[in-house]
């Protein structure tokens, strides 16, 4: 088994397991966090954070690019984030 299909037989098991409502889609702190790719980095552990507390937006350095824009500005106007922690290397 490669390793897309491992992943994909992992999401299958635990979707089964997850109710239908599992999370109001907005972050219950109303953060947005811009961060690096970094696989090492685990933002949820490093700040002490639950699911469904924060949107996590990653690219290589973390930087404020269109794209991270144009997501900040969705999660801002639609979701309902008020706060903007930006982490870099």
């Amino acid at each position: 088994m490669d390793v897309i299909d491992e992943l994909v037989e992992n999401n299958r098991e635990f979707s089964s397991r997850v109710p239908d409502q599992f999370l109001d889609v907005k972050p219950s702190r109303q953060l947005t966090i811009v961060t690096c790719m970094d696989s090492r980095l685990d933002v949820f552990k490093a700040l002490g954070l639950q699911d469904g507390e924060a949107h996590i937006l990653r690219n290589a350095g973390g930087v404020i690019t269109d794209d991270v824009i144009r997501s900040l500005a969705i999660s801002q106007r639609k979701l309902e984030t008020r706060s903007i922690m930006l982490i870099h290397h």
